[in-house]
């Protein structure tokens, strides 16, 4: 008995108040949530827009799939047309079912032998178009709709396009 005493004495247990502050509430199941910004119990947004969602629609990240999709399909037929007759090189020269890198290099692939001894700049802005083959070309669309779209709903379309390139 005297064992079962001195162990239940030393389990106290102390509240602290904080000073000046009230305390919260009391929990109630009929709470008005018109004021307050509703956020999940447990949850802490890692951007605070998140809970805040924009109204509109995804236009900017629809366009820019439309033209990567226009883009792979130009160099796909310069190749084709560079070539005589494959659309996609063999595996052994382009295992992501693509062009070749020639056909790359003349459509606009970034390179520093291009930029410092040719001063051909618009490469910087043709390099993100293009893609190496099929397989980069999926990679990167499904990447840009999961992703995309959720930025553009949450930040708006020149935020987005600003974090995306």
């Amino acid at each position: 008995m005297e064992g079962e005493a001195s162990v239940n004495k030393l389990h106290t247990q102390i509240e602290i108040k904080p000073q000046g502050q009230e305390p919260p509430p009391p929990y109630s199941s009929v709470v008005d949530n018109s004021e307050m910004d509703i956020q999940p119990e447990g949850k802490l947004p890692f951007f605070k827009s998140r809970y805040r969602q924009r109204a509109s629609d995804t236009w900017l990240i629809s366009l820019l799939v439309i033209l990567h999709l226009v883009a792979f399909i130009t160099t796909t037929l310069f190749n084709y047309f560079s070539t005589g007759s494959v659309f996609f090189q063999p595996l052994s020269e382009n295992p992501l079912l693509g062009p070749s890198a020639s056909t790359l290099d003349k459509v606009g692939a970034l390179r520093r032998a291009f930029l410092v001894q040719n001063h051909l700049n618009w490469r910087f802005f043709v390099c993100p178009w293009l893609h190496a083959g099929i397989i980069h070309f999926a990679i990167n669309i499904s990447c840009m709709i999961f992703i995309g779209i959720h930025l553009e709903r949450d930040y708006g379309p020149c935020k987005s396009i600003a974090l995306s390139y």
